[in-house]
């Protein structure tokens, strides 16, 4: 598959032996930009880069600014890779979260249960919004609330 044929070619260089976070070890390698887990020749931060520039070229719109990425896969019901942008146009910041990728994302999003948040106080009391029907119940994914909350 095409991500085995990048994973060994990548293996191979030397440079990508390395933690991104060291000093560079070959000339194919930029400088580290403002991210965490990338590989070493910052080819998610690259991507992403890319990405928001097509975007903007496409829209007419300015290209928001990349102020922290973090591409750490961190486990099951943790923050999966994420991006914080300022978006200098609409005067924004924007909290990019990656969706499901792999296994793990899988078995979070299969747990599935419904839990209860009400962070504005719209709910009377939690024992009164136990019922999913109620409309004054707030409910979210419980594993997406809590890959939430541990990207807080």
């Amino acid at each position: 598959s095409p991500f085995r044929f990048l994973t060994a070619l990548f293996r191979a260089l030397p440079c990508c032996q390395r933690a991104s976070s060291e000093a560079r070890c070959c000339s194919l390698c930029p400088p580290p930009g403002p991210t965490a887990g990338d590989w070493c020749c910052a080819l998610n931060e690259h991507a992403l880069c890319r990405c928001l520039l097509a975007d903007a070229r496409r829209t007419g719109k300015q290209s928001p600014e990349l102020i922290w990425a973090s591409w750490e896969v961190r486990g099951v019901c943790k923050a999966p890779p994420y991006a914080v942008l300022l978006d200098h146009q609409c005067q924004e910041l924007v909290i990019v979260v990656r969706g499901t990728l792999n296994l793990q994302d899988c078995v979070a999003d299969l747990e599935a249960r419904p839990k209860f948040f009400d962070p504005f106080g719209m709910a009377v009391t939690e024992a009164a919004s136990k019922d999913l029907d109620n409309e004054t119940g707030v409910f979210v994914h419980g594993a997406m609330l809590a890959c939430a909350e541990d990207l807080l």
